[in-house]
Parts: C-alpha cells; structure tokens; sequence
C-alpha cells in the first residue's frame, strides 16, 4: 500500500478522477487478493494451526480466523489512510486510528477477563471493522469519494504510474 503512496499523492494533486480511479482500483485488487486468502483460512484454519503448532492447539483456530478477517480490514484501513495522507488529511488518520486506541483498549478490558484469548481477537476484528467503516465514511462525505464503486474486478491500467521521461 505504502508503494501507492507518491501515485495517489501526484493524482490528488493533478487529476482527482486518475485519483479516484486509482483508489478504486487498489482496493478491488486487494479485495480480490486478500477475500480469498481469507476464506481460505478460515476453511482451514483447524488443519493450518495443527501444522504450525501441532497437537492441541485446535481450539485457537476460531482466533486466527477472525484475526485473517481483520487482517484483510487493516490492508484496507492502511490503504484508506494512503488516501487521507494524500489529500494532506494527516490528522482525520490519526484521530480515526487514536479512536480506535480507545475503543479496542476498551473491549479488551471487558472481554478478556470472561472470554480470554477469543474475547481479544474479536476485540480486535470490532476495532479494525469500526476503524475502516469510519474511515470510508469520511473519503465518502468530506473527500467526495464515491466509495460504492470500490465493489467490482480491478482495472491494473489505473494502477500503474504515469511517471514519463522528456527528452527520449
């Protein structure tokens, strides 16, 4: 995501539908890439923990299939914050992420005490899906962007930079 960083900037600048455009694009690429990773995971998150630990730790698999989930949002929220820091919106992150601090802090404190391990992952999962909901609120109502595009295949032509040489 941190690659997208100098072309979403650029295009912010210059050519706000290149800009959108790019936008949409990275996240239908990284939904593609990353829903099916997901999903694979947590298919086989039982035989994927007994390989990696071996016998007995069978119960954790219902942690690592949320954690995959929150994975996936926390791609989507580091791409979301790509787009705020090229719009120079540097504080709406940090607030956004500073929130969400808060808020994780928070159920962690009610829910590991009853539901141990679990009780965090899924704190986690809330605070990564909450973070990335009110982020895309924001690209949506203050940056204009129309978020209801992200849903569909990606177009890599949009992806790529639009860097020329002069002089060639």
């Amino acid at each position: 995501v941190g690659a997208l960083f100098p072309t979403l900037s650029r295009r912010y600048q210059t050519d706000r539908k290149s800009f959108e455009r790019a936008y949409v694009q990275s996240f239908r690429l990284m939904a593609v890439i990353g829903a099916p990773v997901c999903a694979g995971v947590t298919l086989f998150a039982s035989q994927l923990v007994r390989l990696a630990f071996g016998e007995g730790f069978e119960a954790s698999a219902w942690v690592l299939q949320l954690l995959a989930w929150a994975g996936l949002l926390v791609a989507f929220g580091n791409l979301n914050g790509s787009v705020l820091y090229a719009a120079g919106r540097q504080k709406v992150m940090a607030v956004v992420c500073g929130l969400g601090l808060i808020l994780n802090i928070g159920l962690n404190i009610w829910l590991i005490p009853p539901y141990t391990y679990m009780g965090a992952a899924f704190a986690t999962l809330v605070t990564e899906l909450l973070v990335w909901l009110s982020l895309m609120g924001y690209l949506r109502y203050r940056l204009g962007l129309d978020t209801h595009q992200l849903w569909g295949m990606p177009d890599l032509k949009y992806l790529k930079s639009e860097e020329k040489t002069h002089g060639d």
